[in-house]
């Protein structure tokens, strides 16, 4: 039932009245990024990202963005695993403020304490380096830049942690 539901409020948005009104399927989508199962996690989050998409930028950064931020600093590790891909995903939209505050908050979830979020975290890297990248150009690039100064650091982190390397996806 929790999965069917997962997959389905991705596609109810015409059905709440649009984007304009799609914020309403964020409570119930939020509750189901914190589920154990992790079908039902990832359809959920699949459901989120289509939410997201429909969303007009200042909803997207007052209600989407949000729960962004409570996902990631939940006490349970399943709320965390589902945060990591949503930050790299929701980057391009964020403020700038924004896209401080939780590309920190991404760099904290790849130091986690527990190995699930870690070895997700690993594998969202890529998609957070391009949309870095893409947002901010080619001065993240150099020396002193984001990338250098952050991701690169994250990357060598979590390639020296005792998780196969396969779990990259740069």
């Amino acid at each position: 039932v929790l999965l069917a539901l997962a997959n389905s409020l991705g596609k109810m948005i015409p059905l709440v009245g649009g984007g304009y009104h799609a914020q309403s399927l964020l409570p119930p989508i939020e509750l189901l990024l914190t589920v154990e199962e992790n079908a039902v996690r990832d359809a959920a989050a699949a459901s989120a990202l289509l939410v997201a998409s429909a969303l007009p930028d200042d909803t997207f950064r007052n209600k989407y963005v949000p729960m962004l931020t409570r996902l990631a600093r939940k006490e349970w590790f399943t709320a965390r695993i589902s945060s990591v891909g949503l930050i790299a995903n929701a980057y391009p939209r964020l403020t700038q403020n924004q896209q401080e505050y939780h590309l920190e908050l991404f760099a904290g979830l790849c130091q986690d304490d527990t190995p699930m979020v870690r070895r997700v975290a690993a594998q969202r890297l890529g998609i957070i380096l391009e949309n870095v990248v893409q947002v901010t150009g080619r001065v993240s690039l150099k020396e002193g830049g984001v990338v250098t100064t952050i991701l690169i650091p994250l990357y060598e982190t979590l390639s020296s942690n005792e998780q196969p390397v396969s779990m990259f996806n740069l």
